[in-house]
C-alpha cells in the first residue's frame, strides 16, 4: 500500500537532512499541496514512487551531501512534475503531434516564407531570441529534429515497461508489487527497467545532436552580444 507520512518521514531521516531545511521536506501527501481533482489515483502513485525514489537515491552513503541535498530538495517537485505532466499529456500532446505532422507535409518554400516573415515584423524586437534560432538551425536544426525523435522512442520504450512493472503482482495478493518493496529496492527495480528498455548507442547519439546545436547557439550569442 502506499506509504504513510510517518513512513515518508522516515525516509527524509534517512537521508541525513534535517526536517528544518524550508522547502524541502513537503510531502506529496501534506495538506500544503492539494491534489487536483483531476489527477487519477494512479498518477498520485506514480508520483509518490518518483519521490520515494530520489529519497532512496539520498541514502545513500556513497552520495556527496551537496548531491544529497539536491536530490530531497527536488524530491517533491519532481513528484509534482510528474503529475502535472501525466495530467497535462493527453491534453497538450495531441495539439504537439499536429503541428509536427503539418509542418512535415508543408513545403518548405512555405515554411521558409513563414520565417522570413517573422524576421521582417518582429527582427528588430526579439533579436537575441531570432539569432538563437538562426544558429539552431544553421548549427544542425534537422539532426536535432532527428535526435529529439530517437529520445522519443526511448522514452516511449520506458514508459511502457515501467507501466507494465507498475501492474505486476508476482505473489498474487492482489497489490502491486511496487506498492510493498522498499524504497532502495524500488529505486533498484526502475533502474534496471529503464537499463532495459533504452539504447544507449542511440541516447549518446541524440545527446551528441542536441549538443552540438546548443554549442552552436552559445557561440553566435557569445559573438553578437557579448
Amino acid at each position: 500500500a502506499p506509504h504513510t507520512p510517518a513512513e515518508m518521514a522516515e525516509l527524509r531521516r534517512s537521508s541525513n537532512i534535517r526536517e528544518s531545511l524550508p522547502g524541502t521536506m513537503v510531502s506529496m501527501r501534506s495538506p500544503t499541496r492539494p491534489h487536483s481533482a483531476l489527477n487519477s489515483a494512479g498518477d498520485r502513485r506514480e508520483a509518490e514512487r518518483v519521490e520515494r525514489i530520489c529519497l532512496a537515491l539520498a541514502a545513500k552513503p556513497e552520495v556527496p551531501q551537496w548531491a544529497r541535498t539536491t536530490l530531497v530538495a527536488m524530491a517533491p517537485l519532481l513528484a509534482a512534475a510528474t503529475q502535472g505532466f501525466n495530467a497535462a499529456a493527453p491534453v497538450v500532446w495531441p495539439w504537439m503531434v499536429s503541428g509536427y505532422n503539418m509542418a512535415r507535409v508543408l513545403p518548405k518554400d512555405v515554411l521558409d516564407v513563414l520565417y522570413g516573415g517573422v524576421l521582417i515584423f518582429f527582427g528588430g524586437s526579439f533579436t537575441a531570441t531570432l539569432a538563437a534560432a538562426e544558429a539552431f538551425r544553421v548549427s544542425g536544426g534537422d539532426r536535432v529534429y532527428a535526435s529529439l525523435q530517437d529520445l522519443y522512442l526511448d522514452f516511449e520504450a520506458v514508459k511502457i515497461a515501467n507501466a507494465i512493472d507498475n501492474k505486476k503482482d508476482d505473489d498474487g495478493d492482489g497489490t502491486a508489487d511496487v506498492d510493498q518493496i522498499d524504497s532502495k529496492a524500488l529505486a533498484s527495480r526502475k533502474m534496471g527497467i529503464v537499463l532495459k528498455s533504452v539504447n544507449p548507442e542511440r541516447i549518446m547519439t541524440a545527446l551528441g545532436g542536441l549538443a552540438q546545436a546548443l554549442a552552436g547557439v552559445l557561440a553566435t550569442l557569445k559573438l553578437q552580444f557579448a
